[in-house]
């Protein structure tokens, strides 16, 4: 782990010395790219192969990948079909969607949860979508889901963009709660739980995580930099069509 728990990527790379590994491949377990991933993980990874003279290649984050957006897509077809069954129907076109992402120093990290955002909403037809943030940058969820209860949809739809739950998935739907009480004609939803890649999403039971190492691997070739990028001979995978995804929502 970078910070808040053990072991830190230091302790991790002695265990894979110690066994004898002369060459690393380190993949950052993050959505998008900003600092941590830009330059914190970096840095460490460069210090330690400087220090004990060990190749580390360095991955990409998940990033705009298709099976990520057909994850949280997923998330969000539960959570529709669950206040349907629940309240009744609400068009589509009468519901507003809110993806809410973690929020970073970096635009564009911030620019990337906009743009999943705006593949979701023509991807599914929603009404209208909003995109805002956990922390670090604005719009923040509180402010946010205000600016959409004056927008007259029936529905609103909150996605946190997390791969994992934790206590800024529960922020989030705290203040989901706060807003939907002073707002008693507007139906919110709560999509997801922060669970991306929880299992049982495939036929086989693996889940989306048993996709998810593809989407990085690929481009692991470069070493460490700033920025990974796609290793000599390495081709990225074929994507298709952003406009070829919608029969899968």
């Amino acid at each position: 782990y970078l910070e808040f728990a053990n072991p830190v990527i230091r302790d991790g790379l002695d265990r894979l010395r110690e066994q004898g590994c002369d060459t690393i491949l380190a993949v950052p377990g993050m959505l998008f790219a900003a600092m941590h991933a830009k330059n914190d993980i970096p840095s460490v990874l460069n210090t330690y192969s400087a220090k004990h003279g060990i190749r580390i290649l360095y991955g990409r984050e998940l990033g705009l990948d298709p099976r990520m957006l057909a994850a949280a897509a997923a998330r969000i077809g539960e959570a529709l079909f669950a206040a349907e069954a629940r309240f009744g129907h609400v068009p589509i076109s009468e519901t507003c969607l809110v993806v809410i992402g973690r929020g970073a120093s970096d635009p564009d990290a911030n620019a990337n949860v906009t743009k999943l955002a705006r593949m979701l909403w023509e991807g599914m037809g929603f009404g209208w979508c909003e995109t805002g943030y956990s922390g670090v940058t604005f719009p923040l969820v509180e402010p946010c889901l205000n600016h959409v209860t004056k927008l007259g949809y029936r529905r609103v739809v909150v996605f946190p963009y997390f791969l994992f739950s934790g206590i800024l998935v529960d922020r989030i739907y705290g203040f989901t709660d706060r807003v939907a009480a002073a707002n008693p004609d507007i139906q919110f939803v709560k999509a997801g739980s922060g669970d991306l890649c929880r299992k049982g999403d495939r036929a086989d039971g693996r889940g989306a995580a048993a996709e998810l190492c593809p989407v990085q691997i690929p481009y692991s070739g470069a070493g460490i930099r700033g920025r990974s990028r796609i290793a000599p001979g390495k081709p990225p995978p074929p994507c298709r069509r952003a406009g070829r995804h919608r029969s899968r929502f």
